[in-house]
């Protein structure tokens, strides 16, 4: 699938330049900043692509914190998906902001990807453009969903991304629940609990009986849904009959469509909520819609042979039950994606977004699986560049995307 002299220009250069490529990764560390307000992540970033001929468009789809970075012309177009959002509730207050996500991880390997591939790119080894992608809030609103409906990955051949794991092998059996998240707004009328009771309508009973509604609708879905909820309004004071309130729900399902199926019997348990409490409702979407993961057999097949060539001896490829959401999801819906998660070695147990689990994603540890990291993917991209077969695969595999052909 890819050549020796291919394998060796990456394994040199990779080699050669890896200490930019950590140095990247600790310090975006250092500056850890909550999803959409990521600026130190992205001058920094977007600078070191700007020093090595990228032409860098940012803002980009629409977001202050995402952009694209681009080197070469023409096919393959090859997306490389760059996270670097931090987490809330670290330090001995709770009160720090961190990379237990390892997204400066992620920054990093996309970085040292690229940046090889410019390289073989300008010895003259591969053809196509490398695409650096910035793409913000993964762990909150969930940009590559404002991306992709921006249509900025319409005209990629592939995408790739690596993930940081704990653990031991890689991952490219993940697979991803669609995730719609709803915002119920219950309107009632206030009145005095104990001496006017008649006169009120309890928006919070419309809460509480919408979870009911709910909680009976779980017995008549598919084994894969998950549906959960919290009341995040309900009253201010025992003894008045709340008028305002308000709930908060993740409906989630292996596939869109049913999902959006779900929904409407989602709402209508809102809905007769309200014609039993003679509450007004109001709903909406409160974040991003996340799209199922979409995983391309032949990506999978090329990344788990590039993986074992980056020296990655455990490559699980089996698709694996779904229990979470990513935004990763939306992408693949559009073009050929190839997701993976790696692990960093740890034996303690401890996973990412735990606090123990820092430790892990700056340092020996971190940097050994970024190598690993580099080079897989440049691997992979080159072997994108270079084999007719695969980029013919990748081509009749994007087109039954646009048919909705594959779920």
């Amino acid at each position: 699938m890819i050549s020796p002299e291919l394998k060796a220009a990456v394994d040199r250069l990779a080699e050669e330049h890896r200490y930019e490529y950590e140095a990247a990764a600790h310090e975006i560390f250092l500056h850890p900043e909550p999803g959409m307000q990521e600026y130190h992540a992205v001058r920094y970033l977007t600078g070191l692509l700007k020093e090595r001929g990228f032409r860098v468009a940012c803002p980009f789809g629409g977001l202050d914190t995402a952009f694209l970075a681009e080197y070469g012309e023409g096919g393959p177009r090859i997306a490389f998906l760059a996270e670097y959002d931090a987490l809330p509730g670290y330090g001995p207050q709770k009160d720090q902001w961190g990379h237990a996500c390892g997204h400066n991880w992620i920054a990093a390997n996309a970085f040292g990807a690229c940046d090889v591939l410019r390289r073989m790119h300008d010895e003259g080894l591969i053809r196509g453009t490398i695409c650096y992608v910035g793409c913000p809030a993964e762990e909150t609103v969930g940009g590559k969903v404002n991306l992709t409906e921006a249509g900025c990955f319409d005209d990629m051949d592939a995408a790739i991304q690596i993930h940081i794991a704990r653990g031991h092998g890689a991952n490219l059996g993940n697979t991803a629940l669609a995730m719609n998240s709803i915002e119920f707004i219950y309107a009632g009328v206030s009145s005095h609990a104990a001496a006017a009771p008649e006169r009120g309508v309890n928006a919070l009973d419309a809460a509480y009986l919408t979870f009911n509604g709910i909680n009976a609708l779980r017995q008549h879905v598919t084994p894969d849904v998950r549906m959960h909820g919290v009341i995040d309004q309900g009253g201010l004071a025992p003894n008045v009959v709340p008028a305002l309130a308000s709930a908060r729900w993740y409906i989630r399902a292996a596939d869109r469509n049913y999902l959006d199926e779900l929904e409407k019997k989602v709402i209508r348990c809102a809905e007769g909520a309200c014609l039993m409490t003679g509450a007004k409702l109001e709903w909406r979407y409160f974040e991003n819609r996340y799209d199922n993961y979409v995983r391309c057999p032949e990506l999978t097949a090329a990344f788990a042979e590039t993986l074992n060539l980056a020296g990655e001896t455990k490559v699980l490829t089996e698709a694996q039950p779904a229990s979470g959401s990513t935004d990763i999801g939306n992408v693949s819906r559009v073009c050929p994606t190839g997701y993976c998660e790696l692990g960093v070695g740890n034996e303690d147990g401890y996973d990412v977004h735990e606090e123990e689990f820092l430790q892990y994603c700056d340092g020996p540890a971190a940097y050994a699986g970024l190598d690993k990291a580099v080079r897989s993917q440049a691997y992979l991209a080159a072997a994108i560049c270079t084999d007719q077969g695969l980029q013919e695969s990748l081509r009749a595999f994007k087109m039954e995307l646009k048919r909705g052909n594959v779920k």
